[in-house]
């Protein structure tokens, strides 16, 4: 396992996580892959549930998307250099608009990182909100923004009622790239509005929270 990480580390694919569940971990017959392992190693004991829920067999390879969701397996008995880094390459999650400020050039899937051009100006002469990501979330979410001059800032978060909930930013500011993190983790599920107003310019970012 640690040659397949190193591999895929070697064609600049590091995004990818890699856990070996193993049966018994610290039994005689697993040490020689156990020991001296740079990945994390999973210990699926006696009567092996893990095992016999993904109705696994030794040295299948399981394939899940960045949200955890199945996509593929197969043994790696004899081993496919090309099959692996195909099904790899094929579910890496990111920005896919290459016109987008997130862009991410190694992405296949789109993950919902990608910000409209419309309402996240990006150029250093706006203001306003450039992105928030992860969106959708849980429960941390980090609101990236831009000011071309000094000001005053009011970054506020307004549930879907329109109340405000908390105060994000309320300070002076120098012009510039900023970002800031709001952890939502005593908030529930839903829909929330970012509001960011300076002297000259007023936004709204729609956020959603998913527990």
């Amino acid at each position: 396992m640690n040659v397949l990480y190193q591999d895929l580390l070697n064609q600049d694919i590091n995004n990818v996580q890699i856990i070996a569940i193993g049966k018994g971990q610290y039994s005689s017959d697993n040490s020689n892959w156990t020991d001296d392992n740079t990945i994390p190693v999973v210990n699926d004991p006696s009567p092996n549930d893990t095992w016999s829920n993904w109705d696994a067999s030794q040295r299948d390879l399981y394939f899940l998307d960045a949200n955890g969701n199945y996509v593929e397996d197969f043994n790696i008995t004899t081993w496919d250099d090309n099959k692996i880094y195909n099904y790899i390459i094929n579910i890496i999650p990111g920005c896919t608009d290459f016109e987008d400020a997130n862009y991410d050039p190694d992405a296949t899937i789109d993950d919902g990182s990608c910000a409209l051009a419309i309402e996240t100006p990006i150029f250093p002469d706006q203001n306003g909100i450039t992105s928030t990501y992860p969106n959708p979330f849980n429960p941390i979410t980090t609101i990236n923004y831009v000011l071309p001059e000094n000001t005053d800032v009011i970054l506020d978060v307004y549930d879907i009622n329109g109340k405000q909930i908390t105060s994000l930013v309320n300070a002076f500011q120098i012009a510039g790239y900023h970002n800031i993190r709001w952890n939502a983790s005593s908030f529930p599920s839903g829909v929330y509005l970012i509001n960011m107003e300076s002297s000259n310019f007023k936004k709204v970012q729609k956020v959603v929270l998913i527990k």
